[in-house]
């Protein structure tokens, strides 16, 4: 019996092996050196909550009569609420990383943030990457407590269309990861 792997996880093992066997790869030959990230779990953000409304006309999409939407470019219609739900996470994920480079004044430079519609979450990660001999730098990075400390707390979006409404709520958490290489 074979049971389904999330995602996420499947994701994290993945980037964990990958480092864990460049280090392997990147030592001079005299020794193993195995680079293993150091990584905080998931924390609610903490600032002020953020609500987004847009039109589907403002988006540079067309609603249909029989209440279906195509974004464009000769997309295929889909069924408002699912166009809602998959335009709302690329909504929240920009919006949360707009206002947090607005606020901060930081560079994308070892930042990742993006939404994951079936959680209704928005993950805000900020990576470290520093040379095996500088690994005692302090972490988690000021960018990661800037994330946290200025990152809205909930993002919601609000998809409007000619009596057609879709709301939804997303909660927004950071993480750290230090890499060394």
């Amino acid at each position: 019996m074979s049971y389904p792997v999330p995602r996420r996880a499947l994701l994290q093992t993945g980037t964990t092996a990958l480092v864990a066997l460049a280090g392997c790869l990147s030592g001079n030959g005299d020794e193993t050196y195995t680079a293993v990230p150091r990584e905080t779990d998931p924390v609610r953000t903490e600032g002020e909550p953020l609500r987004i409304t847009r039109s589907v006309s403002s988006l540079g999409a067309r609603l249909h009569e029989n209440g279906s939407v195509d974004a464009g470019n000769d997309a295929t219609p889909v069924a408002f609420d699912e166009w809602a739900t998959d335009e709302s996470s690329d909504i929240a994920a920009e919006e949360v990383r707009r206002k947090l480079l607005e606020q901060t004044g930081s560079s994308e430079t070892g930042l990742d943030v993006w939404a994951d519609d079936a959680a209704n979450s928005v993950l805000v990660t900020t990576t470290t990457t520093v040379e095996r001999e500088h690994a005692d730098v302090a972490f988690p990075s000021s960018l990661y407590r800037k994330a946290v400390e200025h990152c809205p707390r909930t993002v919601t979006v609000i998809l409007t269309a000619d009596g057609e409404r879709a709301t939804t709520e997303f909660a927004v958490s950071a993480r750290a990861i230090l890499q060394t290489v």
